[in-house]
């Protein structure tokens, strides 16, 4: 206590400028006080004056609605006397065609009118006791007694307005319940009746409109009080909202006005056109209610405002007594870390330029953190792929002392996730990379998943004393992938152990051997080095004499032995467990030979139009019964469209179609095939490219080259003699026109289809 007593004295004393600053911020909080003091006062003499003209605004225009309202539908009623069917229905009330006239057109337009809130509009005819509705026309004791009953109109109050004479007439809103066959209320409304009278017709028939009375109050009172009255002009009760039929109302002498009365304010106002009187009742308490609630907030805030100014101002002041050059020596003592920024311009400048080197600082070490992340992931992509680099600090990157694995993962999305998956292939391709990464990161350390193709994805695994088995991991990641079986499925493949970094490409390709050899099926499925997955799958092809018999079905038509070829071939690699890639090969040549021979034909635009992206429905195939269900599809359209073509085909054009698909092995000239068919080698050749859009000379090496494409995928077949049995005798001449139709050579074709 001694130590604070001479600590303000100090401060008061010898430093006056604490107690100048604290002076100066005194004044300013008295001014503002002693303002909002007097703005409170004048404010709390005028809020009760603004709330009651704010209820006589509301009821202003609850009148004009009503009134208007009122008005409109008097005027709308009376048209309705003058129409044409209303003239001759007075003429003669049993015209029952003219009746349903009336209902049909006349009273349902005026039902149709918008924001009439009509519950029904009615036409009651006295000499033959008939109501003519919306619905249609019925006895008028049984619509009062049975549709539109109620205690307070009783059938005789209806039928005795005929005699009273008036031109129109809102009788109080009441209860109209609509009974069954049992007597049992099926419906209640609380409708006004508006009665409409034309002295022409007043002893023969005369207008009802009902009007839902709580749609209207809804739809034309404006007021956050509930309480509503409507009175006639004779002071009785039109319409409550939420009053008591039994509560006293005062007298209201003048045409608008507020009388307090008991524990409410009543406020008032007659309408120009039906005279009625208009009231809102509001409870008092309400209104003092809100001042004194208005009236504490404001001590509230303004006390606590005083409080708040008081002790920030001491604050304030004791901050800035500190001279300048103290709080830069501190600043710089302490580096500016842990700094609170001050509302000084020297103090905050230095505090702004500290905190952005801090923040410049933080940024830096981030950036190169994201940075060695990707330098990672290039250098071991770069180190797979045996892409050079010239980078020591790379090469470092990918240094780990511990052995390794590497895990390939193949992805395939199944069709379903194409129809019910918004997000593209890539996105989902993402979010999988991140759900293994998360579960393989977690497990070993050190471990980096990445893209390695657009649907392939590869962990590097360091296998440290204390990682789990892989097989476990993987095992885990496999459950996880099953739960979304049905959009997709993966191959995961992983190699064996390797221990230094120039293993990397071995590794990888050990994994992509694996993965290729997996069976065809659409389940998520996890390779083994250690189990017969391993072995060597068979291959598959067609045999030269199959390879023909397909060729005379397909350019025969003949859909049945095509078919039957195609289920024969695929039954026959699920038998030999060819490997899924082989099968995807072999169905992509038939697919291409299909094409080929659309193409010859002229045939190519309406086979796409029957079958669009025919490669990329082969693409989704996971299964034997996808491809046999493709390929049936497929053949079916095809040999269709060349049965169709043989109808009106041309024999030149099928000739040398056919006599290529018996003899490209020999030798052929465009004068040989021309003597054949006993024309000219220059006609020939017109025709030809004009039939089929191709040279002669290149679709002769365009049949060549597909023969020779299947007979590489052969095995124990060398190049050469692929070459002659293709009918090429020069290998130059071979290699040039295969590379010109595939993009590769004979070689190159080879290799790609065994992996």
């Amino acid at each position: 206590m001694t130590n604070m007593r001479s600590i303000l004295r100090l401060r008061f004393g010898v430093r006056s400028l604490f107690f100048q600053l604290l002076v100066s911020f005194l004044a300013v909080i008295l001014l503002l006080l002693s303002f909002n003091i007097f703005s409170f006062t004048f404010y709390q003499h005028n809020i009760r004056d603004e709330i009651i003209d704010y209820n006589n605004v509301n009821l202003n225009h609850t009148t004009e609605n009503y009134e208007s309202y009122f008005e409109l539908l008097y005027k709308l009623s009376l048209s309705f006397y003058f129409r044409d069917s209303i003239e001759s229905f007075a003429k003669n009330q049993n015209d029952y065609a003219l009746s349903n006239h009336i209902v049909r057109s006349e009273i349902n337009n005026m039902m149709n009118i918008p924001n009439l809130y009509l519950d029904n509009f009615m036409l009651y005819s006295r000499s033959n006791g008939l109501i003519l509705e919306r619905g249609g026309t019925a006895p008028a004791q049984t619509m009062f007694t049975k549709f539109y009953r109620s205690e307070r109109y009783p059938f005789a109050f209806w039928k005795r307005q005929f005699e009273v004479p008036y031109n129109y007439m809102i009788s109080p809103a009441a209860t109209f319940q609509e009974l069954s066959i049992s007597k049992e209320i099926t419906s209640s409304k609380h409708l006004f009746s508006f009665i409409v009278k034309n002295k022409l017709y007043s002893n023969d028939f005369y207008l009802i409109a009902f009007i839902n009375a709580d749609k209207l109050f809804h739809a034309f009172h404006q007021s956050i009080n509930e309480n509503f009255y409507i009175a006639d002009t004779a002071g009785r009760s039109l319409y409550t909202s939420q009053l008591s039929s039994s509560e006293q109302l005062p007298a209201f002498t003048k045409a608008q006005g507020a009388v307090r009365q008991g524990e409410y304010y009543y406020f008032y106002k007659k309408g120009s056109f039906s005279g009625f009187t208009y009231v809102n009742m509001v409870p008092l308490a309400s209104i003092t209610s809100e001042v004194k609630r208005l009236q504490l907030t404001l001590w509230t805030v303004l006390l606590i405002a005083l409080a708040i100014g008081l002790l920030t101002s001491i604050l304030f002041s004791m901050r800035f007594h500190r001279p300048v050059q103290k709080i830069l020596n501190a600043i710089q003592t302490i580096g500016g870390s842990g700094s609170r920024p001050s509302r000084i311009k020297e103090y905050a400048l230095i505090g702004d330029n500290i905190r952005s080197m801090l923040e410049t600082n933080r940024h830096i070490h981030q950036s190169m953190n994201d940075s060695k992340a990707l330098l990672k992931y290039y250098a071991f992509t770069n180190q797979i792929k045996k892409i050079y680099m010239n980078l020591p600090d790379l090469q470092e990157l990918i240094v780990n002392p511990n052995p390794y694995m590497l895990v390939l993962y193949e992805l395939k999305f199944k069709p379903a996730y194409k129809e019910r998956i918004a997000a593209d292939r890539e996105q989902a391709v993402f979010f999988i990379k991140e759900l293994i990464d998360s579960v393989v990161s977690a497990r070993h350390e050190g471990a980096l998943t990445f893209p390695i193709e657009c649907d392939q994805l590869l962990s590097i695994v360091f296998m440290t004393p204390d990682s789990p088995p892989l097989e476990d991991t993987l095992r885990d990641i496999g459950k996880m992938m099953e739960v979304d079986q049905h959009y997709y499925f993966a191959t995961l493949a992983p190699s064996a152990v390797y221990q230094q970094p120039s293993d990397f490409t071995s590794a990888y390709e050990q994994a992509l051997m694996l993965l290729s050899s997996r069976t065809i099926h659409d389940r998520t499925e996890i390779m083994s080095l250690h189990s017969d997955q391993r072995k060597t799958r068979a291959d598959f092809a067609f045999t030269v004499d199959q390879e023909h018999e397909f060729s005379l079905h397909l350019y025969a038509g003949n859909c049945e032995n095509t078919v039957l070829l195609m289920k024969r071939a695929l039954a026959a690699m699920q038998r030999k467990e060819v490997s899924a890639l082989r099968c995807a090969q072999f169905s992509n040549d038939i697919l291409n030979r299909v094409l080929n021979a659309m193409q010859t034909l002229n045939l190519e635009s309406l086979f796409i139009q029957q079958l669009p992206s025919p490669h990329q429905r082969l693409a989704e195939c996971y299964t034997i019964e996808a491809y046999d269900r493709f390929f049936s599809s497929l053949l079916a359209i095809a040999t269709g469209l060349i049965r169709e073509h043989k109808e009106v085909s041309e024999p030149i054009i099928d000739f040398v179609v056919q006599y290529l698909e018996r003899h490209y092995a020999q030798d052929i000239t465009l004068d040989i095939v021309a003597d054949k068919l006993g024309i000219s080698g220059g006609y020939l050749s017109t025709y030809f490219k004009e039939k089929t859009q191709k040279n002669f000379i290149d679709y002769v090496n365009e049949v060549r080259v597909m023969k020779a494409q299947a007979l590489l995928l052969q095995s124990g077949s060398r190049i050469q003699e692929v070459a002659a049995n293709a009918g090429y005798h020069n290998m130059n001449s071979f290699n040039r026109m295969f590379k010109k139709f595939t993009g590769l050579t004979p070689s190159e074709y080879r290799m790609k289809s065994k992996l």
